[in-house]
């Protein structure tokens, strides 16, 4: 971004654990990250300190992240008795989290990231001789392969037992917590604790369940009146479950034949809470959020950033 070399960003990884193993009739695979920590080396906090961007919060050394994949072919002796008719078994849990949303170091890692793209795009036109595809278009194919990959996966359920599930997916988050911060002064702090969710694929149907147990939203700011933004008042936020019936299958047959039948179903229950609307609260979210999307402001918020650290 400038001739001068300064350390900037110092990303850490730590207790990354990888473990499989391949068997006659499937596979498993086990991963697990201890923590990871993103520490900004050009801004400071207000007290002197750098700036940890994303940081972790296990006790006792457990892991931030943990990932279990288990497939199971369906011919396996043991495949109903010990696996539960289970073929694609998933498990993602993600522990406690916390992120440090400061104006002036986002818009400058904004910034350095857009120059990595745009020396990689300038660097891939002078070397291909070949159309190149630009970064939008590559995150776009992406998105469709890996969406269409999900919905065979789950749409594959012919020739497996009545009693059986093609994928048994389950997602935790315990807690995560983001800080809004603009230069010295703190602006809000949001905390999401307790997100569940979980996909179940049979040759009957399809179930998708999804869970929040807490979303808090606090004014940090100076003279603040009233902090409390938004409180959850019951045990969830929202609980929604989704069933998509299997055109295909007897059982759905079955249900049309009686005249109930349904391509999907929808159950959202949502949890009672207490919010306060205050104009200062809002318009301050608001200007902080403001040079991330007008363009005009980007690009002046970019130059005041990297003027502020050069004359660091």
């Amino acid at each position: 971004m400038d001739k001068e070399e300064k350390a900037y960003l110092m990303f850490r990884i730590d207790r990354l654990r990888i473990d499989s193993a391949i068997t006659v009739h499937g596979y498993a695979a086990y991963a697990t990250l201890g923590g990871v920590q993103l520490v900004d080396k050009i801004h400071v906090g207000h007290a002197g300190e750098y700036m940890e961007v994303l940081s972790t919060n296990t006790i006792n050394n457990n892991n931030l992240v943990s990932i279990m994949y288990r497939h199971v072919e369906p011919v396996c002796p043991d495949f109903a008795t010990y696996y539960g008719g289970v073929e694609h078994a998933i498990k993602v849990k993600v522990l406690s989290m916390a992120t440090l949303f400061d104006q002036a170091s986002m818009m400058y890692l904004n910034a350095f990231l857009q120059s990595i793209l745009s020396s990689v795009h300038n660097l891939e036109m002078r070397t291909s001789s070949s159309s190149v595809m630009t970064t939008s278009d590559v995150s776009t194919k992406d998105k469709v392969s890996i969406t269409e990959r999900i919905v065979n996966i789950t749409d594959q359920v012919d020739g497996l037992p009545g009693n059986s599930t093609k994928v048994h997916l389950i997602a935790e988050l315990q807690d995560f917590t983001i800080k809004l911060t603009d230069s010295d002064n703190s602006l809000a702090e949001v905390k999401v604790k307790g997100f569940e969710g979980s996909v179940i694929a049979k040759p009957a149907k399809t179930i998708i369940r999804s869970r929040l147990k807490d979303l808090s939203i606090r004014d940090c700011s100076a003279g603040a009146i009233y902090q409390n933004i938004l409180l959850l008042q019951d045990d969830s936020l929202f609980d929604l479950k989704l069933v998509k019936y299997n055109k295909s299958s007897s059982a759905h047959l079955d249900n049309r034949e009686t005249g109930h039948g349904l391509d999907y179903s929808v159950r959202l229950w949502l949890g009672q809470i207490q919010a306060a609307v205050l104009g200062k609260f809002y318009w301050e979210i608001t200007r902080f959020f403001e040079p991330f999307i007008n363009q005009e402001m980007t690009e002046a918020a970019r130059q005041t950033a990297m003027d502020t650290v050069t004359k660091q």
